[in-house]
């Protein structure tokens, strides 16, 4: 029945336009990571281990960096479109430079 589920679960996701490799992996590995942290957990006595050591909060920071840079770059897309969209609507003037210069694809 598990199997089925989780059959059903990547029909789903497929569907959805979610990429299934990634996700694979995830789970194949998910276990991995949580064995190693709690065993780093045990060894250093708490989460202590982030703040002690500068390689380990500096792959740290550029995790985050990585996982909340493609959320800015999609924000910043959106508002330019929008931004482009109230252009063309309320520009008179056809082919301005500066509609060109702000929105270039028309």
């Amino acid at each position: 029945m598990l199997l089925v589920g989780f059959g059903v679960l990547a029909t789903i996701l497929k569907f959805a336009g979610f990429p299934l490799p990634p996700l694979l992996i995830g789970f194949i590995l998910g276990g991995m990571l949580e064995d190693n942290f709690a065993r780093s957990m045990q060894l250093y006595d708490g989460i202590s281990f982030i703040w002690e050591r500068h390689m380990t909060m500096g792959l740290l920071i550029l995790a985050v960096i990585l996982v909340i840079l493609p959320g800015l770059r999609n924000l910043r897309l959106r508002a330019k479109q929008r931004l482009c969209a109230g252009l063309r609507m309320f520009w008179t003037v056809p082919k301005s430079s500066f509609l060109v210069r702000v929105c270039p694809t028309e």
